[in-house]
C-alpha cells in the first residue's frame, strides 16, 4: 500500500511541474511490478488528458483490418500470380467508400489487403521523361502520386495533433536487395536506390472530394492545390536509412481558425523543381498506412503560421 501511495504522488508531482510530454513518459515508465494494475493506469492518465483539454477523436488501427472496401470506382488488374490475375474493385477511388466508421475516398487507387499486407497501401515514383521542344532536349519529371481522404469534421478555434503511423520503403532498393529469382523488376531501375526521399502531407479541407482528372489512371498524379493557406497544409519529408524499409510516426499540428470537413493524407515523391534541369531524381517508395489518431487540444496559436514541429521525432524527419 505504501508503495501505491509513493507512486502517485510521485505522479500528482509531475503532472504539477512538467510538461504533458514529460507527465505520460513519466506514465510510460512505470515498472510493471508496481502494486497499481493497468486498468487504473489508463483511468490516471485520461484523467491527466482531460484537465489538460485533449480529447481523441479518432484512433484507428488499420494494421488489424482484413476489410477489403469495394466499389470505389476504380477498375485494376489484381493478383498473387499468373493463375489468378484478375479485374478488381476493391480499392479507395472518388466514389465514397464505408471504412471502420469513417467515409473514404482515394486518387490513385491505395487499397487495403488482408492476405499480403496490413494497412492501406499507398504507391509513388518519379523518373525522368525525355522531352524535345524546336530541337531542344530537356529532362522533366514524370511523376506518380497518391492520396488518401477521410471525411471528419474540424471545428474552428481548437488545436488539432493529428499522428500518422506507416511503414515506408524504398521500392528500388528492395527490387535490387530481395534476392528472389522469379522477381520480374529486379532490373527495371538502373540505380541501385531511390535518389530522393518522399514527402508525406496533410490537408485540412473543406471538401472531402479530391480534386484532380485521373484518380483511376495506372499513373496517376496529384498535388495539393498551390492556394492552399499553409495553415491547413502541413508537410514532412520521410528520411529513410539503411535498411530502407522503417516505421516511422508522423506529428502534424492543426491551429484552425476556421471549420473543415474532411483531411486528405498526400504521398508525393521527389521531383526537381527546376524546368531545364538537367537531373531528374530516380526514386519509388510504396508507404503502408497502419494507424491514425486525431487529438484535439486547446488552441495553441504557435501552430498557426509555422510547421509541424517537432520534426524530427521518432527517427527521422524533416519540414521542408
Amino acid at each position: 500500500m505504501k508503495k501505491t501511495l509513493i507512486i502517485f504522488s510521485s505522479i500528482l508531482l509531475l503532472g504539477c511541474t512538467s510538461t504533458n510530454d514529460l507527465i505520460y513518459s513519466q506514465d510510460e515508465a512505470l515498472p510493471l511490478t508496481t502494486d497499481l494494475d493497468q486498468s487504473a493506469l489508463n483511468s490516471h492518465s485520461k484523467l491527466l488528458a482531460n484537465s489538460l483539454g485533449e480529447v481523441t477523436l479518432m484512433d484507428l488501427n488499420i494494421d488489424r483490418a482484413l476489410i477489403n472496401p469495394d466499389g470505389g470506382g476504380c477498375t485494376f488488374t489484381a493478383g498473387y500470380s499468373v493463375e489468378n490475375i484478375h479485374k478488381s474493385t476493391a480499392a479507395f477511388g472518388p466514389t465514397p467508400l464505408s471504412f471502420l466508421g469513417y467515409t473514404f475516398r482515394g486518387y490513385g487507387k491505395p487499397r487495403t489487403d488482408g492476405f499480403l499486407w496490413k494497412g492501406i497501401r499507398i504507391d509513388i515514383e518519379n523518373l525522368p521523361k525525355t522531352t524535345i521542344n524546336r530541337g531542344q532536349t530537356t529532362l522533366t519529371n514524370n511523376s506518380q502520386s497518391n492520396a488518401l481522404s477521410i471525411e471528419h469534421p474540424f471545428k474552428a478555434n481548437v488545436t488539432y495533433q493529428i499522428t500518422l503511423t506507416a511503414w515506408v520503403t524504398d521500392y528500388i532498393w528492395k527490387t535490387k536487395n530481395n534476392n528472389r529469382e522469379d522477381r520480374r523488376d529486379d532490373n527495371k531501375y538502373d540505380v541501385p536506390q531511390s535518389e530522393a526521399f518522399p514527402t508525406i502531407g496533410i490537408e485540412l479541407a473543406s471538401s472531402p472530394t479530391i480534386n484532380g482528372n485521373d484518380p483511376c489512371e495506372p499513373r496517376p498524379f496529384v498535388q495539393p492545390s498551390p492556394f492552399v493557406v499553409r495553415n491547413y497544409y502541413k508537410s514532412q519529408t520521410v528520411i529513410l536509412a539503411e535498411p530502407n524499409n522503417q516505421k516511422k510516426e508522423m506529428t502534424f499540428n492543426f491551429s484552425t481558425t476556421e471549420s473543415k470537413n474532411a483531411f486528405i493524407i498526400y504521398f508525393l515523391p521527389g521531383r526537381s523543381e527546376n524546368r531545364s534541369s538537367t537531373f531528374i531524381p530516380k526514386n519509388a517508395y510504396y508507404m503502408f498506412v497502419t494507424g491514425i489518431k486525431i487529438v484535439e487540444k486547446p488552441f495553441d496559436p504557435s501552430h498557426v503560421v509555422t510547421p509541424t514541429s517537432p520534426c524530427n521525432n521518432n527517427g527521422g524527419f524533416r519540414c521542408p
